[in-house]
C-alpha cells in the first residue's frame, strides 16, 4: 500500500514541479491591501481575529472527527485510552467506529495491516 502512495506522490511531484506551481515564487500584495492592514485599529481588528479564532476552533474539532473517524478502528487493544472513552467521544460526533479485535493503539503486524487494507477498500 505504501508503495501506491510513493508512485503517486512521484508522479504529483514530477507533474507539479514541471509545470512551476511546486518551486516557491516571490509574492507581493497589493498596495491597497498593505495600506488597510497598516491602517486597520484596534477595534476594527477585533471581527478579523474573532473570524481567525472561529476558524482554528472549527479545524481542530473536524480534525478530531477524522481522526476518529479514520484511526477510531486501532483502539481495541489500546493501552493508552479505554474503548469506552473512545466509544463515547466517537458517539457524540457521530462517527462510525470500527473495532480489530485485538488491535492495538498503532497497527504494525502483519495481520493487523491486513485488516487495514480491507478496512480501506470496503
Amino acid at each position: 500500500m505504501l508503495a501506491l502512495f510513493n508512485i503517486a506522490q512521484g508522479i504529483i511531484n514530477t507533474i507539479m514541479r514541471s509545470s512551476g506551481v511546486g518551486g516557491a515564487s516571490k509574492t507581493t500584495l497589493p498596495k491597497t491591501i498593505i495600506k488597510a492592514v497598516e491602517e486597520c485599529g484596534f477595534f476594527e481588528s477585533i471581527p478579523l481575529w474573532a473570524i481567525t479564532l472561529i476558524g482554528s476552533l472549527f479545524i481542530t474539532i473536524m480534525s478530531f472527527i477524522i481522526i476518529l473517524t479514520v484511526y477510531g478502528r486501532f483502539f481495541n487493544n489500546d493501552n493508552m485510552q479505554s474503548i469506552d472513552t473512545i466509544m463515547a467521544f466517537a458517539n457524540n460526533c457521530g462517527a462510525d467506529l470500527t473495532v480489530m479485535e485485538n488491535g492495538e493503539h498503532w497497527f504494525h503486524t502483519e495481520e493487523q495491516m491486513k485488516f487495514l487494507d480491507e478496512w480501506i477498500s470496503r
